[in-house]
């Protein structure tokens, strides 16, 4: 829904507190779901170049605690994204009168 607001109200909507405050937060959940897809990748990376090696359980376990880490991770970046979209919303209804 943001994506096909004119720019105008977006810039707007940006400038405002509540819209700083929503983007913040929008934009760090995003960098902590980047960084819960790429950690794994990175020691998975590390394992096939033998620098660092897993035991099966640990490997197990890790793998586990990554899926949750990255589904938690992707539900606050659909959380706040429906936040923003329901916020810029409301603005443009107050904006109208």
């Amino acid at each position: 829904m943001y994506e096909f607001n004119k720019k105008e109200v977006r810039s707007a909507f940006k400038k405002t507190e509540y819209g700083k405050k929503v983007n913040k937060w929008l934009y760090l959940s995003i960098g902590l779901f980047v960084l819960t897809i790429l950690v794994p990748f990175f020691l998975g990376f590390l394992d096939g170049l033998n620098v660092y090696r897993m035991t099966e359980e640990a490997l197990e376990t890790f793998s586990r605690i990554s899926d949750v880490t990255i589904f938690a991770a992707a539900a606050l970046v659909f959380y706040f994204d429906g936040k923003r979209d329901g916020a810029i919303e409301s603005y443009k209804k107050v904006m109208k009168k």
